[in-house]
């Protein structure tokens, strides 16, 4: 069971993050900045959703299931509103449609980007997850201030990513690439 709910999170945040920088890319190519947006919106998103549930269960933690409900609502808003917005205009036209056209694998950009996502999302959530659960088993921060700890990391993710915004209009993007990249 536990399985099966981590292997449809991981589908539903893959999918939502692929349609929503797919959208984003369709309004606007070319324009880093919009989608360093669209993610700094997900890390104000991330920074905030734990303090709200630490402030749900901080009278207890019987209020889990107001902290549930609250979720589920917050899931069904996002539902209806994907059905709200505009898809006029973001599908690919038939005449550049191409049967078979996957050059893209020939690309040695595109598995440097592929190997950069996969451990930039492994590193990501994978520090905040391990620092929240060092923090709480050690007993140096109780389980709540624990997690207003990933909330933090949030905030640094979010003006690294701003950062990054301000400089893809600065910097030739061949030279912030491999900067990002070590970093």
């Amino acid at each position: 069971m536990g399985t099966g709910i981590l292997l449809m999170t991981g589908l539903a945040r893959g999918a939502t993050s692929n349609f929503c920088n797919t959208v984003i890319n369709n309004l606007a190519p070319g324009k880093a900045g919009l989608i360093n947006g669209l993610h700094a919106m997900f890390s104000i998103g991330a920074f905030l959703f734990p303090i709200l549930l630490m402030l749900f269960t901080a009278s207890g933690t019987e209020n889990w299931i107001y902290a549930s409900m609250f979720m589920f609502v917050i899931g069904l808003i996002s539902w209806i509103l994907y059905f709200m917005i505009p898809m006029d205009g973001l599908a690919i036209p038939k005449k550049e449609k191409k049967a078979g056209n996957y050059g893209f694998f020939k690309e040695p950009l595109f598995y440097l980007c592929i190997v950069t996502l996969f451990f930039y999302l492994c590193a990501e959530q994978g520090v905040i997850g391990w620092l929240v659960t060092y923090f709480k088993d050690t007993g140096l921060l109780n389980p709540s201030v624990s997690q207003l700890m990933a909330s933090m990391q949030w905030i640094m993710m979010l003006a690294g990513r701003l950062l990054v915004a301000w400089l893809s209009t600065r910097v030739d993007k061949n030279k912030l690439l491999p900067i990002m990249g070590a970093g």
